[in-house]
């Protein structure tokens, strides 16, 4: 037998095998749907569902209620229905036929009508932020057109006032043009004051916004003024317009004056009608020293030279601060003063480049020195720096007559027929018109208590040798062009060059002539020791101590290392003594130093040398300190 199981230990399966208790009202719409679907089984596929028959479910439960026998004649009765329902559908759409087309035309037109509805709300729907943005233009612009026809209202019922201040610009230029610039001024002042009270108005910015232009005209008119020669009185007028104008600062304002009046001294010193660079440049000394002493006379009148520690404008700090350097009036006119003084040395020292004669170097000397001496006055004196910018024309000039005296004496060299000049009774006459003339000049020289000039005149000896004669004339006078213009500082190098062209003078000759006369015939030999003696012991000499008195420097020239070049030259060919005629009588067909002197100088051929204490300005020799007798040969 099997124990029984207790009920609390049943398997699992068997609970899940009970039966579900039965709900009635599920179960009755289960069936009722049942009965539906197998209904509407036998209905076409696009039929309705049955959700959407009308009163399907009444009728289904209508069937569940017949008999046996009325169900076997539902069938009969439906299609007999059927028939009954479609015979008066069709009655009645034969009827009503107009009504029904006309219906559904009328729900077609319903239809169209409401898409073209929808359509035109969608496009309504899109315009409608146009619309808004239309709407809040249309409103700001009504605003602004309000506010113009306010505006034009009060035009109207100001006219006379408006029309003044419209024709304010037109009245400025007027002014500007007539150069009445005190009302211009007030004019203006009367713009700026409109302009502070009523900002805001179109108007008065447009006519404030022309009057500034003219203004910018004004001052452009009145710095032009400041370029033409014009007075004290009318510069301060000037200056008082531009101050009053407030368009530059009290620094900028000195610069702009100096620069302006710079522009009218600089033009008036490039406009010249001289017809030679002599001219030019002392035309241009000439307005140099009036027109800057006259500006700078114009500038202490206008301004003061105390430091101003604050400004009228308000500008910038880093403004400020670069003004307050440059404000010391001092220190502007002592800038522009340097510049305008190097300009004007840079034009001088590009002009007497140009200069190839000394009396005219001298002339434009003169009119520099004088120049700067005047400009002294008003703290511009600049001439010490002229010695450096003459220096070179100096030596231009002074070489290219030693130059020329050298080609003069090497042509003659090349020509020359080594026999003397002149006979024994000429140099006998000579030598008594001599003594008469060295007579006179001693008493001359006893009366006025000077040092005799008798030193300076040049050795009679060297006429009989022409070419020798030509070039101690041609030295004596690039030293008369020296004279007139000497700078103290170019003595060792005149000195220098002295010394090239007399050595190579004996060059030449030796080159001509060979040592001792080598290369000449035995005739002309003496005649070529004779003249290089001359070159070496006369005109060596003398050359030197000529250009020693004219620099007032003794000890400038190393005679003797000109007379060893020359020795070294010719050779040992040249006798100690000075040269003379081979013809003249004296012994060894040369004369002494004794009877040279003996026989004087011809009072036609020298002229007066400078007095040995000629007094120096500024690095120059000055010429009013040397008399004439320097002297030049004359054939």
């Amino acid at each position: 037998m099997t124990a029984a199981v207790p009920a609390d230990q049943e398997k699992p399966s068997d609970i899940d095998n009970k039966p579900t208790p039965l709900d009635p009202e599920a179960d009755a719409d289960e069936a009722l749907k049942a009965i539906c679907q197998f209904v509407l089984s036998d209905l076409p596929v696009d039929s309705p569902a049955c959700e959407k028959w009308h009163g399907l479910n009444a009728y289904i439960e209508e069937l569940c209620g017949y008999s046996i026998e009325r169900l076997s004649r539902e069938p009969d009765d439906l299609s007999s229905a059927c028939i009954r329902l479609r015979n008066e559908l069709e009655d009645v759409a034969c009827g009503n036929y107009r009504a029904l087309i006309e219906s559904f035309e009328c729900a077609g037109a319903v239809r169209d009508g409401v898409a073209d509805v929808r359509s035109r709300l969608d496009s309504l729907i899109d315009s409608l932020p146009k619309l808004a943005d239309a709407t809040r233009r249309f409103s700001a612009g009504v605003t602004d057109k309000q506010l113009e026809r306010e505006s034009r209202l009060r035009a109207i019922t100001e006219h006379r006032a408006v029309a003044d201040i419209v024709e304010m610009p037109r009245l400025m230029t007027t002014l500007i043009s007539a150069e009445l610039y005190d009302e211009a001024l007030e004019l203006r002042e009367c713009a700026v004051k409109l302009y502070a009270m009523h900002s805001d108005e179109l108007l008065i910015r447009h006519v404030c916004e022309e009057m500034d232009v003219l203004t910018q005209q004004m001052v452009l008119q009145l710095l032009v003024l400041l370029r033409n020669p014009i007075q004290l009185p009318m510069c301060l007028r000037i200056v008082g317009f531009l101050r009053r104008l407030d368009v530059f600062a009290e620094y900028r304002l000195r610069m702009v004056f100096l620069h302006c009046r710079g522009e009218w001294m600089r033009i008036g010193m490039e406009t010249s009608t001289a017809s030679t660079r002599q001219a030019e440049l002392v035309t241009l000394s000439d307005n140099m020293r009036s027109m800057m002493f006259e500006i700078i006379t114009q500038y202490r009148a206008v301004f003061n030279d105390d430091f101003e520690g604050s400004f009228e404008r308000n500008e910038d700090e880093s403004t400020t601060r670069t003004g307050r350097s440059y404000s010391h009036s001092s220190a502007i006119l002592s800038d522009w003063t340097s510049a305008s003084v190097t300009e004007y040395l840079n034009k001088l020292s590009d002009g007497i480049k140009d200069v190839k004669d000394g009396a005219a170097l001298n002339t434009i000397l003169q009119q520099a020195m004088y120049c700067g001496q005047s400009l002294g006055r008003v703290g511009a004196d600049f001439r010490a720096a002229l010695p450096p910018i003459f220096e070179d024309a100096v030596v231009k000039i002074y070489c290219s007559h030693l130059n020329a005296a050298l080609r003069q004496f090497e042509m003659m060299i090349e020509d020359n027929r080594w026999a003397p000049v002149g006979s024994s009774a000429l140099r006998k006459e000579r030598g008594q018109g001599g003594a008469g003339q060295q007579k006179s000049r001693e008493a001359g020289s006893n009366q006025s208590g000077d040092l005799s000039t008798n030193q300076f005149d040049p050795p009679l000896a060297i006429l009989d040798s022409p070419p020798l004669a030509v070039f101690l004339n041609g030295i004596l006078a690039a030293l008369n062009d020296l004279r007139l213009c000497a700078p103290i500082s170019l003595g060792p190098r005149l000195g220098r060059v002295l010394q090239e062209t007399l050595v190579n003078a004996g060059e030449f000759m030796a080159a001509i002539g060979g040592p001792g006369g080598a290369f000449l015939k035995r005739s002309d030999r003496p005649h070529y020791i004779a003249m290089a003696s001359s070159l070496r012991n006369l005109c060596t000499p003398h050359a030197t101590q000529c250009l020693e008195y004219c620099m007032n420097t003794s000890g400038m020239v190393d005679v003797d290392a000109i007379q060893d070049a020359l020795t070294k030259i010719f050779g040992d060919t040249l006798p100690s003594g000075s040269s003379s005629n081979p013809d003249s009588g004296v012994e060894g067909g040369f004369e002494t130093p004794a009877d040279q002197t003996d026989r004087g100088s011809s009072p036609t051929q020298h002229q007066a040398s400078p007095l040995p204490n000629s007094p120096e300005e500024n690095g120059f020799i000055n010429e009013s300190g040397k008399s004439e007798s320097e002297s030049n040969l004359i054939l």
